[in-house]
This record gives structure tokens, sequence and C-alpha cells, in this order.
């Protein structure tokens, strides 16, 4: 209702009554029990909405929280492969870290590495708007951080270019990792070739040069049965809860057998002449004499890869001359 005022007489304000003053002289009479009936309605919509906002994902949060967490197992797996043995060694030993094999570490490396990817795109579409905001108002303003941007630019082409060279600082790092993966390997845990868990019982048998029908023999008098010729090594021992290296010793128990043969793969430019005389048995004096023989000079920490770049050659030849070597030995004899 609207009264109209004639004079100052407000005394109607005593009564608890609120009015608003219009251009027109007009008050509007509002009683308090309507003013606070309009809030309470106002307060029960804006909760009510707020429930509703609450059920709802807030996808530029989770992107962003989930970008987080795979560059954590990105890093952590990254940093548990850096030391890990070599395939060779932890394949045939079932190397596990925290129950997680070999392959576990680098699946989990991998998909994380593509799931961070792709939510990268997915962050970018969100803040697609904010970001080109950004990078307008940065060019409208001038860049005040070109330095910073042609610093960070060259220092990382650096990075690339020095790390594809192999050099050092660079090559130091990837030569620590190799020396702590090839730390784990030793005589008992070294295959006789390479993934040597992945060949059948009749091609184990020809690698190890013992005949078919002894190895069947052995391992049944050890009661590992199944041991037919076209079984893998590896799902033999599963089946009876052994790592391929165990069962080869099982396979070795009473045997004479005879040195594995040379193979690509089997980690020897990662070696020094210590390390790879020792897998072959030799003395380590005996190893320089037939090197120099060769017209190739080198020390007993000589690193083999190194050694075969210098005289063009490939590890495998440096560590077949040794071995040829050994063999005329073994023969003359």
């Amino acid at each position: 209702m609207f009264f109209r005022v004639f004079g100052t007489n407000l005394d109607f304000l005593t009564l608890g009554y609120e009015f608003d003053v219009y251009p027109v002289s007009f008050f509007r009479i509002r009683h308090p029990t309507v003013k606070a009936t309009n809030q309470v309605k106002l307060r029960r919509k804006t909760i009510t909405m707020n429930k509703k906002n609450s059920n709802k994902v807030n996808w530029r949060a989770f992107t962003s929280i989930f970008i987080l967490l795979s560059f954590l197992m990105i890093g952590i797996s990254g940093i548990i492969l850096y030391f890990a043995p070599p395939g060779r060694v932890a394949f045939w030993s079932n190397w596990t870290l925290i129950t997680v094999t070999k392959e576990g570490w680098q699946a989990v490396h991998t998909i994380f590495a593509f799931i961070f990817v792709v939510t990268a795109v997915f962050h970018l579409k969100f803040n697609w708007k904010p970001l080109t905001a950004y990078i307008k108002r940065k060019i409208q303003e001038g860049s005040k951080d070109r330095k910073e941007l042609a610093l960070s630019g060259i220092l990382s082409a650096s990075i690339l270019i020095l790390t594809l060279a192999e050099t050092p600082p660079f090559s130091t790092v990837m030569t620590w990792g190799e020396a702590l993966s090839n730390s784990w390997a030793n005589e008992q845990t070294e295959p006789p070739v390479p993934h040597a868990e992945l060949m059948t019982l009749t091609e184990f048998a020809q690698t190890v040069q013992i005949p078919l029908a002894e190895i069947q023999e052995r391992l049944q008098s050890e009661g590992i049965d199944g041991a037919d010729s076209l079984v893998v090594i590896k799902d033999l021992a599963n089946r009876h809860n052994l790592t391929p290296n165990q069962l080869y010793e099982k396979i070795k128990t009473g045997q004479a057998v005879k040195p594995p043969q040379i193979t690509k793969g089997s980690g020897y430019g990662r070696k020094s002449i210590t390390e790879v005389c020792s897998e072959l048995k030799i003395p380590v004096e005996d190893c320089l004499i037939r090197l120099q023989n060769q017209g190739i000079e080198a020390t007993a920490d000589s690193n083999i890869r190194e050694l075969a770049l210098k005289h063009n050659k490939s590890p495998i030849d440096i560590v077949s001359i040794l071995h040829a070597e050994n063999e005329k030995m073994g023969t003359s004899k």
C-alpha cells in the first residue's frame, strides 16, 4: 500500500514498519516479517543451488590434480627403472621391487606418460580462454621476459643436443645408470644367453650344449614334471614357482655345463675388461695380452664400448677376440 506524505508526520515508523522513498515522494511500507520471509527464501534458494553445484565435477580441477599425480608416477617409475637390472638379468631372475616386476614398472611408466600427455591436452582445452587472453595481453604489453625466454629456449636446445651427442655431464648420468643397472649382474644372475627364459627346452638344451634327454632326466629327478621338448623355460619355471635361473640351477646340478656362447645383446658394451674377463673366467693379465697381440692397448678398467669405438670395432668384436683365444687354448690342450 502506498501513502502520500503531506507533512512531516512519520509516527508510523514507531510501529516497526520500513519504507522506501521514491522520486515522486511516495513511501512503500514493508512489514519486518515480510522482509525476514524474503531473506529465508533467498537463503534456501542459495543452499539448494550450492547442493546442485556440489554434485557436479569440476573438470578443470580434476585435470590439474590428475596431471600432478601422473607426473609423480612418471618420476617414481623413472627413478626405479634408472637403477633396475638389465632386462636379461631382471627376466632371468624374476627381479621385483615392491612386488612389481621390471615389466610392470615399464608398463606403469609408459601408461602414465601417455595419460599425462592426454590429460595435458584436456587441461589446455579447459584453460584455453585464460591462456589465450594471457598471451594476447603479453603481446600487447610487449614481452618483458625476452631474455628469460631466449635463455630457456637455448638451454633446452643445448641439453637436447649435448645429450644426443653423449657429452658430459649428461653422458655421465647415463653411465652412472648403466653402472647401477649392471651391478645386479653376476655369475649367478646372468643367463647363458640374453632372454634364455623365452626359449623352448629344446632350444635351451642346444644353447647350453646338454642333451635334451639328460635335462629332462635331471628335472624329473628334482621333482619337475611337464618338461617336454616344446615347453618354454619361463612357463616351466612359473608352473613350479621357480625363477628361470633357479630352474637352470637344477639343470646344472651334477652336470658339467659348458661355458655359454658369446652372443649379441649380452651388455658387454657397458662392462669393463675386468668384468668381461671374470665372466669368461680368464685372468685379466691374459686378457690384456691377447688384446695387445691384436694391436689393442687397454687397461683393466677400460670400457668395452669405448675400446671398440677407438679401434673401429663393435663391443662383440672385442669380446670375441678374448673368447676366440680362450677356445684356441682349450683346443690345444
